[in-house]
C-alpha cells in the first residue's frame, strides 16, 4: 500500500518522507539538530523574536525546559496559537523589537509570514505597533542578572536595529541564532556576511549553519539560520579538524 501511495505522489511531483522527532535520528542541517548540538549549554533565558506560532520555542523547550521564555511577536493574529504553547515559564509580548522604545510602522502581509518592518509599502496593511528594545524588556521582566541568554531572530532584515537595542544585554547573551539572507529582502536588510561581520565586532563567531534555503528559479542561496557563539568559547581554541 505504501509503495502505491509513493508512486502516485511521485507522479504528481511530491515525495513521502517520515517526519523527524526528537526521539528519531535528526538531519544534520536542521534546526532541531542545531539545538541538539547546543544542548549541553544551560540557558537561563530564551528570547524568541518573531515567534510566529511558537513552533521554534517548543523545539527549544525540549532541550531547556527550565529556562524563562520570552516570545516576542508583533502580530496579534498569532496570539491564539501562542497561548496554546506548552511551556511552563513563558511570557508573550505583542511588540516589535528594535533600537528604542517607540511606535513603528509594521507591514502586515496577506499571508502573515511575509510581515516585517520594511520602511515602505509593499502591499498588505501598514499597522502601528509598539516597539521596545531588548534591554528595556529584559529590565521590565527582572531578568538583568540572568547570565546565559539565547537570542533567536526571525525578523526579515530588521536585525541590526534589534542588536542596537540590546547593547546592555549582550554581555549575558551566549548564543545568537539569526535567520540571514543572500539577497536584500527589505530596503534596509543586511546580507549574511554583514550580519556575521557585525556580530564579530560584538565578540561572536559562527558556530553552525542550518536550514539552508535556495531560490527556486536558479538555486542561488536565499537564506539560512546562522548560529553564533561567544568568541572566547573553548570550542574555538582548537583549530584542528579531528
Amino acid at each position: 500500500m505504501k509503495g502505491s501511495v509513493k508512486r502516485l505522489l511521485a507522479k504528481k511531483g511530491f515525495e513521502l518522507r517520515r517526519i523527524n522527532t526528537v526521539n528519531q535520528k535528526m538531519e544534520g542541517d536542521s534546526m532541531l539538530s542545531a539545538l541538539d548540538r547546543l544542548h549541553k549549554s544551560n540557558f537561563d533565558v530564551i528570547v524568541d523574536v518573531g515567534a510566529a506560532q511558537g513552533t521554534w520555542a517548543e523545539k527549544a523547550n525540549q532541550f531547556w525546559p527550565n529556562a524563562d521564555y520570552l516570545l516576542i511577536e508583533p502580530l496579534r493574529e498569532r496570539n491564539s496559537f501562542l497561548e496554546k504553547v506548552k511551556i511552563e515559564n513563558i511570557t508573550i509580548l505583542n511588540c516589535v523589537l528594535g533600537s528604542e522604545d517607540t511606535e513603528i510602522d509594521f507591514n502586515v502581509s496577506d499571508d502573515l509570514d511575509g510581515s516585517g518592518v520594511y520602511g515602505e509599502a509593499i502591499g498588505g496593511e501598514i499597522r502601528k505597533i509598539p516597539q521596545s528594545s531588548l534591554d528595556t524588556i529584559i529590565a521590565n521582566q527582572g531578568l538583568e542578572n540572568k547570565k546565559d541568554v539565547l537570542l533567536k531572530l526571525d525578523t526579515h532584515g530588521f536585525e541590526i536595529p534589534i542588536f542596537e537595542g540590546a547593547l546592555k544585554t549582550f554581555p549575558n547573551i551566549s548564543v545568537i541564532i539569526v535567520e540571514v539572507y543572500g539577497f536584500f529582502v527589505s530596503p534596509h536588510s543586511k546580507l549574511c556576511w554583514e550580519i556575521a561581520e557585525y556580530l564579530n565586532d560584538k565578540g561572536y563567531r559562527l558556530f553552525d549553519i542550518v536550514d539552508i534555503l535556495r531560490r527556486e528559479k536558479d538555486n542561488a542561496f536565499w537564506q539560512a539560520d546562522f548560529v553564533f557563539m561567544k568568541s572566547e568559547d573553548p570550542i574555538f581554541k582548537d583549530n584542528s579538524y579531528a
